[in-house]
């Protein structure tokens, strides 16, 4: 009395659905990355806390081989989650993605005091004071933290 029939179904998302699924969860998962640093969103060195390293440099004479030195090293910077601001006597230039503003170039100015180089931790506290850059023993010295080790310890799983 009953015929057997025999239905054929076609995969619920196909390929175009498994690519947008994909493209979906790609970008969930880059939204939850830690945002590029601006200076938009900065009214204070304390809003970088818990999220950045900071790296504050004076360079009274003026500031080419600082700047070059951390451009060359942004790669590493970055995967130390490191911003940093470097000041000489006519300007305060940064990796922060717009110009930093003049109440945060004054905190810099006030917590680098006679010092020409500081290195504050994502919790605020200063972590190291120098006077001259070497960004070596700075990442040797970042990736000794704890909270660093930690942050290497995730990203080699």
């Amino acid at each position: 009395m009953f015929k057997s029939i025999t239905i054929k179904r076609k995969p619920l998302l196909g390929h175009l659905g498994t690519l947008s699924l994909m493209l979906a969860t790609m970008t969930a998962i880059t939204a939850c990355a830690e945002p590029q640093p601006s200076a938009a969103n900065v009214e204070s060195l304390s809003d970088l806390r818990w999220r950045y390293r900071l790296i504050l440099i004076a360079a009274p004479e003026g500031a080419a081989r600082q700047l070059k030195a951390m451009q060359e090293n942004q790669a590493k910077l970055d995967e130390r989650n490191v911003v940093w601001i470097v000041i000489d006597e006519h300007s305060a230039q940064s990796n922060l993605l717009l110009p930093l503003n003049l109440p945060v170039v004054a905190e810099v100015k006030a917590l680098l005091g006679k010092s020409k180089v500081i290195l504050i931790g994502k919790d605020g506290g200063v972590k190291a004071r120098a006077e001259e850059l070497n960004l070596e023993e700075l990442f040797q010295l970042i990736d000794s933290m704890p909270m660093r080790q930690r942050e290497m310890t995730l990203t080699s799983d």
